[in-house]
Parts: C-alpha cells; sequence; structure tokens
C-alpha cells in the first residue's frame, strides 16, 4: 500500500478518479466554412479514458491482489474511505445498467 494517513488515502483515491478520465491535447485542423478556411480545434487523446474499477482501484492504491484490497476494506484503519470509493465504483456500473448492453455491468454487480 502507498498510503499510512486518512489524508494520503483521499489524495489517491482522488487522483485514481482523475487518472481514469484520460489525458488528451487540442491540435488545430483545418476545417471550411461559409466565409473561407478556418481553424478549429480537436481534442486528441494521449490515453483514453477509462471505466472505474475495483481491481484499478487497488492497484492504483498499491494493494498486491484484489483479496488483499477485500481483506483491508473489511478491517483496515481506513475501510469506510474504501468503501465509499467501492460505492462511487458500483454507482458507475449502476448507471450502465441503462445503457445498451449492459450485461458486463450486470456481471460486476
Amino acid at each position: 500500500m502507498s498510503f499510512t494517513t486518512h489524508r494520503q488515502l483521499k489524495a489517491l483515491i482522488a487522483a485514481y478518479f482523475e487518472y481514469i478520465k484520460g489525458q488528451y491535447h487540442l491540435e488545430d485542423i483545418p476545417a471550411k466554412s461559409k466565409t473561407g478556411e478556418e481553424v478549429m480545434q480537436q481534442k486528441v487523446w494521449d490515453r483514453e479514458p477509462e471505466s472505474p474499477t475495483i481491481s484499478g482501484l487497488a492497484h492504483y492504491l498499491g494493494f498486491d491482489s484484489r483479496d488483499a484490497f477485500n481483506q483491508y476494506e473489511l478491517t483496515g484503519q481506513f475501510a469506510s474511505t474504501l468503501k465509499r470509493s467501492r460505492l462511487r465504483i458500483e454507482a458507475e456500473y449502476e448507471k450502465k445498467l441503462h445503457q445498451q448492453p449492459s450485461s458486463g455491468a450486470i456481471f460486476a454487480l
């Protein structure tokens, strides 16, 4: 694990959710318009966004396995914070239940 305080854990969890948003830069591309040539900006992904996962969070936090994460969530000093992060990920899975196909989200839940 790469945290020793509640504050460090909360910061790492926030960093994980920021990281999975991906990273991009803007590039200028030529575009035709009625008034002539213009330049538009296009988003180019350097790192694609990812869906949040329990295993991804456990890895990001420095756990050796998902089992170690689960055990710490049950008995660890910062269990309530990990439970809230799991709940946040489960909420994302539940949102996917309203999209097609939703079989992956059903299996994860």
